[in-house]
């Protein structure tokens, strides 16, 4: 099956950088949702959720050459 490219693509050499930008910012988002759930008094459960989340997306952001961590 033949990938499907798109002329908007960044090169190459630049869509890893740009995947880590779009991970990091990811997890600026989910910090900012955390934020929301403490000032509501919600489920400390979901906050957890957004934290283990949050964590990876930094982590993978931080990732180089595709190596992600495994989700198990």
């Amino acid at each position: 099956m033949a990938v499907e490219t798109f002329s908007n693509a960044p090169a190459p050499h630049l869509a890893s950088r740009a995947v880590r930008d779009w991970l990091e910012t990811q997890a600026h988002v989910l910090a900012y949702w955390r934020e929301v759930l403490i000032s509501t008094n919600e489920s400390d459960g979901l906050i957890e959720v957004l934290d283990d989340h949050a964590r990876f997306l930094q982590q993978a952001a931080r990732v180089g050459e595709g190596h992600f961590p495994s989700c198990q």
